[in-house]
């Protein structure tokens, strides 16, 4: 007995839980909970969600309070028998409407009190001005021509007008821009005005509607008719007998409505057959045509023609999704998650996803593909999270993503100014190890901001700022940013110790001022640092941008005042573009920085098939070149009519091409894109063209090898002599293909000239012209990059060490060593340039280090570790006062035999009394000591130390060197594209193999 009373209260605490969740969820997805899965919750859920909206139009149909009740719980019975007939769940209202007001009919077409109130309900009409009475009277008219509206014109009155639901969550659940709702709900109700016109009434429509939401809010719903229903309906979807489960009434009124239903479905079909019948013999009398109700076809306005070609993105070749799933550490799928879209890219309406009860989810994106696209699903306000990464390899217009949730992380963020007071209201941000901003938060009245982020997120920075306050980060490693983060401390605090204001103007290509621009520093590194904060994905964080007023300015109002180095300002992808970024000069820092801005031009054009038929969905990439590092990166895919679209940099020379698996032709090129000059004739006529394809093979046995990436770029005409320079002469188009399981890639050509990278990097020359195929095989005789794993032990006893730092100094051309920390078991696992190298460990206390070497073609390495000696010293300035935050580096000389030798790099900072500790000095070996900070590299001594020794080299006197001028744009720095990651995701591989000249790029 207990036990089953025990069953009663789980049961009842699931349907608690369950209502919960469900009342979160679509009604297409509660239908689909409820048909599929058999959850009776979600018909309840259902039923308690559309009470209102039913009761109200059987209370407006029917006056006898009873009577609309009975009608109420029959529509509900109808939805049970009925619910597989539903064609969109989205649609749920509108049908619940229809079926409500049959039900309210057919109770009153069974009373003949009724036929009298309506002769009575008349003659009023007739005789009294429109007001509250008048409108009372109308109520049974006021459905009835509801009822008659088309249902793209009914639908928007149900929601907005009957339900209470704004614009914003109607359209969304339409899946309609919300211009287009709004449209179609005001010319619904002018048609409904207009039809109320023929009972009498002067009021229209909109008047009407809003009594009636007046007197539906009110309006109380009573509880026991709600339960009762919801009892009923259960009862008859769990086959129970009608009988039982509900009045004979009750079961009278719906069995009237589904026959009701049926026969308007038999005149639809019979008026399928004369329409067919007529078309069949000719049709003339066709135009003639009225539906028995009334339900003729309205002209669709210009407004609803423009956001159909964009409001359903779904149907909009043009634009790519993301068709997702998210599941649980277990691999169960989760209903419910919120998936964000952050990056480069946004989804079309810019608002989250929630997956549905399978787990699954879709994204469509305002963008032709999910390059650059980063999404992030969280459940129960974040507590649970997952994170999923695409890089710029994807070009499907469809792509998939497989987000698992796992327990979140949080951090708590103080913020305060100089005088340690807390700072409300200031923006703190999170960067991880890829550089993208992962978290967001506001400070609250106490200064305290709490950031939640996925947990096997490594946070690289933390960063806080505020108008007129400053700016300030917390850099979660020992040295320069690199591969390996810390674990992040139980709080961080930000002191934002002084803000000066730094003025942008924009000004057009006729020296006028521009409004709109939005801005943003790029990177900001302060005095003590060591590395520099990534702002250019700041994208939507408060304060971090500033956009240009009426006069141009834009007025960055939190710049720190111990800004350390210069800064270049980008621009936002917009309306836009900048071809050569303002530069802050922190020697100069009141300075007005002037951006020449430029407009961007529509390149348009069409596709066609050989048959001349428009190719819907076909992507074309399109990259210029120009006196500039701004050069523009692009992709277009064409609509359904086979017409594209994209705006460009002006001043550049283009290279327009197909990029398809199936699909080929020639690219245009010669693009020369001037302000204000469209180009609207760039059209293609499909072919099969060249395939490009061929097989990889490694080693003696030619096995085949997958993920190797096979570079191809298509070379245009050389550019015009006002167009050249910044390391730019010739257009370019970079294609790229990766070997499959079985080795074999394939690229699909147009004609031209082409330059083949394989992916031992070696280039040779490529001239397509009409040939069906073409084959380049590629053979490798390794891997240049491969799986590593290794394990850290004291010598001797042969322990394990949990936690080691494990370094990798590779001996290759240019190749960097990787850097990470063992896990609890003291063995590690990566991926390493397949060179001689040298393998460095030391313990988490700097008291024991070792260095072993390991061959090119090793995959496993063991690092014995025993007693290392330590490096202390302290850094000080020509008056013999305290450097803090300076670097203090230790190079330990390593070499091969024959060879040139390298560094082994070391590194730490000096603290607040400008002293330094630098530990796991391998006895014996040279080292080199030296210190620096963003401008200045000194050598202290150079120095060996023996086992446990602690070497003081003393003080050293740290002379910074004045600050060099920033280089002019003529010589900028590396791309953002390459160092400004916050703005994407961290390059794959691929991209680093086939990026050629550095350029920056900002999307």
């Amino acid at each position: 007995m207990a036990a089953h009373g025990m069953e009663g209260v789980v049961q009842h605490l699931r349907k608690i839980a369950l209502l919960q969740e469900f009342a979160h969820l679509p009604d297409e997805q509660l239908l689909r909970a409820y048909l599929v899965d058999g959850e009776q919750v979600a018909l309840e859920a259902i039923v308690r969600r559309h009470a209102p909206m039913v009761l109200n139009v059987c209370r407006r149909v029917l006056r006898d309070p009873h009577d609309a009740e009975d009608a109420f719980q029959a529509a509900f019975l109808v939805l049970v028998r009925k619910a597989r007939s539903i064609g969109k769940g989205k649609l749920l209202a509108n049908w619940l409407y229809g079926v409500a007001q049959r039900s309210a009919m057919h109770v009153r077409k069974s009373t003949a009190y009724w036929k009298a109130k309506e002769a009575r309900a008349q003659e009023m009409i007739k005789k009294q001005p429109a007001g509250e009475s008048a409108i009372e009277d109308l109520l049974p008219f006021l459905d009835q021509e509801l009822a008659r509206l088309p249902d793209k014109y009914r639908t928007p009155i149900v929601l907005c007008d009957l339900e209470g639901k704004a614009r914003r969550d109607a359209a969304k659940q339409l899946n309609l821009p919300e211009r287009t709702l709004s449209t179609r709900l005001a010319r619904g109700r002018v048609m409904l005005g207009k039809r109320l016109a023929r009972h009498g009434t002067t009021l229209g429509g909109t008047a009407v509607l809003t009594i009636l939401g007046q007197s539906a809010s009110a309006a109380a719903m009573p509880p026991m008719l709600v339960a009762s229903t919801v009892k009923a309906a259960t009862a008859i979807a769990c086959g129970s007998a009608a009988s039982v489960a509900a009045s004979a009434k009750v079961l009278a009124i719906a069995q009237g409505v589904i026959k009701t239903m049926l026969l308007s479905k038999l005149k639809v079909a019979a008026m399928v057959i004369i329409v067919t019948t007529v078309l069949a013999v000719g049709g003339t009398g066709l135009g003639r045509l009225v539906l028995a109700d009334d339900r003729q076809p309205q002209e669709t306005t210009e407004a609803e023609k423009g956001d159909q070609q964009v409001g359903d993105a779904r149907d909009d070749l043009s634009k790519a999704r993301i068709d997702g799933i998210v599941v649980d550490e277990a691999g169960k799928p989760v209903a419910g998650a919120v998936v964000t879209v952050f990056g480069l890219k946004s989804a079309v309406d810019g608002k989250p996803v929630r997956s549905t009860l399978d787990g699954t989810f879709r994204v469509l994106l305002d963008a032709a593909s999910a390059r650059h696209v980063s999404l992030l699903a969280s459940v129960n306000d974040g507590a649970r999270q997952g994170l999923f990464e695409y890089h710029d390899t994807v070009l499907a217009r469809v792509a998939q993503a497989r987000i698992v949730l796992k327990p979140s992380r949080k951090l708590p963020v103080r913020v305060v100014d100089s005088f340690k007071k807390p700072v409300a209201g200031a923006s703190v941000g999170l960067i991880g190890e890829n550089l993208l901003i992962l978290a967001t938060a506001e400070t609250d009245a106490t200064g305290v901001a709490t950031l939640i982020f996925p947990s096997d997120t490594h946070v690289s920075q933390v960063f806080g700022l505020k108008s007129h306050v400053g700016f300030d980060y917390f850099e979660n490693y020992r040295a320069a940013r690199g591969e390996r983060n810390l674990e992040p401390p139980t709080e961080i605090w930000l002191v934002l110790d002084g803000a000066r204001s730094v003025l942008v103007q924009a000004k057009d290509s006729s020296d006028e001022p521009v409004a709109g621009i939005d801005f943003v520093p790029w990177l900001i590194i302060t005095k003590g640092k060591l590395s520099e904060v990534n702002l250019g994905g700041a994208t939507g964080l408060k304060f971090v941008g500033a956009t240009t007023n009426q006069g141009g300015i834009a007025n960055f109002d939190w710049i720190p005042s111990k800004l350390e180095r210069s800064t270049e300002i980008l621009s936002r992808a917009g309306v836009y573009s900048v071809p050569n970024s303002p530069t802050l000069d922190v020697a100069n820092p009141e300075k007005l920085l002037v951006a020449k801005v430029y407009k961007n031009v529509e390149i348009s054009g069409k596709v066609l098939l050989p048959d001349g038929q428009p190719a819907g969905g076909i992507l074309l990439q399109v990259e210029g070149r120009g006196n500039t590092n701004h050069v523009f990166h692009g992709l277009a895919r064409t609509r359904a009519d086979g017409a594209y679209s994209l705006r460009v940099y002006p001043n550049q020379s283009y290279l327009v091409g197909v990029t398809e698996d199936q699909w080929a032709a020639p690219s245009k090129t010669g693009i020369v894109i001037e302000e204000g000059k469209p180009r609207t004739d760039l059209d293609f006529k499909l072919s099969k063209g060249t395939l490009l394809r061929g097989k990889v093979t490694i080693g003696k046995d030619n096995k085949a090898i997958a993920d190797q990436t096979i570079t191809l770029v298509e070379q245009g005409k050389g550019l015009a002599p006002g167009l050249s320079g910044m390391g730019n002469s010739r257009e370019q188009l970079v294609r790229w293909a990766q070997s499959d399981a079985d080795g074999r890639y394939a690229i699909r050509l147009g004609p031209g000239s082409y330059e083949l990278t394989g992916p031992s990097a070696s280039q040779q020359e490529l001239v397509i012209q009409t040939e069906p195929t073409i084959e380049k095989d590629f053979h490798l005789d390794r891997l240049a990059r491969g799986r590593f794993k290794g394990v850290v032990l004291t010598k001797g006893e042969g322990n394990l060490v949990a936690a080691a730092l494990v370094k990798d100094v590779p001996n290759g051309p240019g190749h960097k060593g990787f850097e990470m920390v063992a896990d609890a078991s003291g063995r590690f696992e990566t991926t390493r340039w397949q060179d001689k190298a040298f393998l460095y460990a030391r313990n988490p206390e700097g008291n024991q280090a070792g260095i072993v070497e390991i061959g090119a073609d090793d995959d496993f390495g063991k690092i014995l570790i025993s007693p290392a000696g330590k490096i202390v010293g302290r850094i000080v300035d020509q008056a013999g006062k305290p450097i803090a935050h300076v670097r203090a580096i230790a190079q330990l000389h390593v070499s091969w035999k024959d060879e040139a030798g390298r560094d082994l790099t070391l590194e730490t900072r000096s603290d607040d009394a400008g002293r330094f500790t630098l530990s796991g000095i391998i006895p014996a070996m040279a080292c080199t000591v030296s210190a620096a900070d963003a401008n200045t590299w000194r050598t202290v001594k150079d120095v060996k130390v023996t086992p446990t020794d602690t070497l003081d080299v003393g003080d050293f006197v740290f002379i910074p060197e004045e600050k060099p001028k920033r280089a002019s744009n003529k010589s900028a720095p590396a791309s953002p594209k390459n160092r400004l990651r916050a703005f994407s995701c961290r390059p794959s591989r691929r991209h680093r193999q086939r990026v050629r000249p550095t350029r920056k790029e900002v999307v």
